[in-house]
């Protein structure tokens, strides 16, 4: 995008990431989501959140998860609409074994 004038900055990326992650194009997502931690903006909450959308598109419910927790070591904490993401992710899984860890790690 720089090479056609537009500024790659946070907002820009989040967008290009949300509709990479409605995709399901994990590759693109991991990178942009790479590209914002390096950043001096840092990275939102709401990239992991597409992040996780990506992983569970593909049927990667056990990374979806895996990104849930990165995102809480990195923030600190999860509020309410990540968890609700998560919820739904891994009720589109349909498994209780992973849905119960992040009971347990709550």
């Amino acid at each position: 995008m720089g090479h056609m004038g537009i500024e790659e900055g946070k907002d820009v990326l989040l967008s290009v990431l949300r509709v990479h992650s409605k995709d399901g194009d994990v590759e693109e997502a991991e990178r942009i989501c790479r590209k914002m931690l390096e950043s001096d903006d840092g990275i939102p909450i709401q990239a992991f959140v597409y992040k996780m959308v990506a992983y569970a598109k593909i049927g990667e419910f056990t990374k979806s998860l895996d990104t849930f927790r990165e995102m809480r070591k990195l923030m600190g904490s999860a509020t309410v609409p990540e968890y609700r993401e998560l919820i739904k992710v891994l009720c589109k899984a349909e498994n209780t074994k992973l849905a119960e860890s992040v009971m347990e790690a709550a």
